[in-house]
């Protein structure tokens, strides 16, 4: 039985992954972490290792992503491996780090959080994870109950991951990961640009990063299938 361990994407709630759960091979049990409390970097490598054990198949989505990328490359812990969806090492532009989302775009989405305009997160976050997707009517549909005011975490959170997105630089922790890796990417994400693939890869270039066809910034979607056929290759490898 294989540990599959998902650590959920800011804003998102567990029900994000329901159908993605639903459908995973009976090889896997499945624990989901959701970032839901006001927490700074080194308490989200703590809190990821303490549900980490000898079968685990580390997972995230998004921050997520990142959090889990930033676990593996510090941790001495045994575990299976790493995926990652939809994560890459800088989640704005930097120097030298050109594809990734402009700053002032996060600026704003931060200001909206600040000023507690929830609807109008909800709305334009919501458009962000799907649009793109060539089965956004699905994609669309999967989301709009489970993304809703009333099912997101606090204010101080929500700002809490959005320092930890501004901030966060992995460049050098990618090349420090040792267990077996491999990162997932969509081919119509609006917020994770699949133009920083090939940089990726060489910063990592031990190990497999690949693009999904017409999916956008929603793993657990329409094109759910596609990522459980991706992960199953991964542990079939190991």
């Amino acid at each position: 039985m294989y540990h599959l361990l998902i650590v959920n994407g800011w804003s998102a709630n567990s029900h994000f992954w329901d159908a993605f759960i639903h459908d995973l091979p009976d090889a896997y049990s499945c624990q989901l972490i959701d970032l839901d409390s006001t927490m700074g970097l080194t308490d989200c490598c703590e809190l990821i290792d303490s549900y980490v054990q000898d079968n685990t198949l580390l997972m995230g989505w998004s921050l997520g992503g990142m959090l889990a990328a930033k676990y593996a490359a510090l941790s001495t812990r045994r575990f299976l491996g790493l995926i990652t969806l939809q994560a890459s090492p800088c989640f704005v532009k930097k120097g030298g780090w050109p594809y990734a989302l402009a700053i002032d775009e996060l600026l704003v989405l931060r200001d909206v959080v600040k000023n507690h305009n929830l609807k109008l997160l909800v709305r334009n976050f919501s458009s962000l994870l799907v649009n793109g997707s060539k089965q956004y009517k699905v994609d669309r549909r999967q989301l709009k109950p489970v993304y809703t005011e009333s099912k997101l975490c606090s204010v101080s959170a929500l700002l809490s991951g959005l320092d930890l997105l501004l901030n966060l630089d992995l460049r050098e922790d990618y090349q420090k990961i040792s267990v077996p890796f491999m990162g997932l990417f969509g081919e119509q994400d609006a917020l994770v640009s699949v133009r920083q693939v090939e940089d990726i890869k060489m910063l990592s270039p031990k190990h497999d990063f690949f693009v999904i066809n017409d999916m956008a910034h929603f793993p657990c979607g329409a094109h759910r299938q596609q990522v459980i056929e991706r992960l199953k290759s991964f542990v079939d490898a190991l």
